[in-house]
């Protein structure tokens, strides 16, 4: 995997960039007192699900004030924008401006198209927050700018596509591959055999769906949980473990091949990163 993350962080607001030449899935607990909204970019937005909704052009995700869950997928080769604001901030700037009709907005939805100048006007305000070196005057003016950016965007344009509201086929199961696979998988190596087992589904219909949310083959995917549990080994590691006794434990036979997918996901030699400090 290939790829940059950028991030700021302010009590007020954090500002986030994600590059990547490959899906990632994003899961995790939502904050109750943060509003986090995301802008993504990128050739494949057709692989790209938030919630399992399908993401149309032009789009700001993740807002929804009421959701407990995080679970979306970056598309490969795309670029996310993402924003963390504090709820009260943006709930009271929406009162402020719309009333009930910016509160209900972020109470029922989630996913809503944008006009495009907005879309960029939003990346652009995150972008900056990234961009500034020493913003700790600014954090207000900054934060307060984004919020009512945030709120405009969804008020002003009606224009939500009618696929954002489709769910992708099979969500459940990817949802229980991913937990499956980051669960059981951190513990000893874990075959397509046992994860379809364990879902009570086929290896056509599980390839369909991962293929479809993430742009990976189960396999791929599953290679490269595997590959962070090494790192993860080699990382606390002193220079007397063996890296292919590490390697071995999570099912990697092969040294050649290993050694080649271990540095074309993280740039560098297994050796290199147990040499580390």
């Amino acid at each position: 995997m290939r790829g940059e993350i950028r991030a700021s962080h302010h009590p007020e607001a954090l500002a986030m960039e994600i590059q990547s030449n490959q899906g990632l899935l994003v899961t995790g607990d939502v904050n109750p007192n943060i509003i986090n909204i995301a802008l993504e970019r990128g050739p494949h937005l057709h692989l790209n699900r938030v919630q399992g909704h399908a993401l149309p052009e032009n789009a700001m995700s993740g807002f929804n004030c009421q959701k407990k869950e995080i679970y979306y997928s970056v598309s490969p080769g795309s670029k996310l924008c993402a924003g963390f604001l504090k709820k009260k901030i943006v709930i009271d700037i929406a009162d402020h401006l719309y009333g009930e009709f910016a509160l209900d907005i972020l109470a029922s939805n989630n996913i809503r198209r944008i006009e495009p100048w907005r879309f960029t006007l939003l990346s652009n305000s995150i972008l900056n927050r990234l961009n500034t070196i020493d913003g700790r005057n600014q954090i207000p003016s900054i934060t307060t700018d984004l919020a009512t950016s945030l709120v405009d965007a969804l008020c002003c344009y009606q224009g939500v596509d009618p696929d954002a509201e489709k769910p992708l086929p099979n969500n459940d199961l990817v949802r229980n591959f991913v937990k499956h696979s980051l669960e059981k998988g951190t513990k000893e190596p874990i075959s397509i055999d046992q994860l379809t087992d364990s879902l009570f589904t086929s290896k056509s219909v599980l390839s369909s769906a991962i293929k479809k949310s993430t742009g990976l083959t189960p396999l791929t995917f599953l290679r490269n949980v595997r590959l962070e549990q090494v790192r993860t080994e080699l990382i606390k590691g002193d220079p007397k473990t063996s890296v292919i006794e590490v390697a071995h434990r999570y099912g990697f036979p092969s040294r050649g091949h290993f050694s080649r997918y271990y540095r074309e996901q993280f740039g560098e030699l297994p050796r290199e990163t147990l040499a580390k400090d």
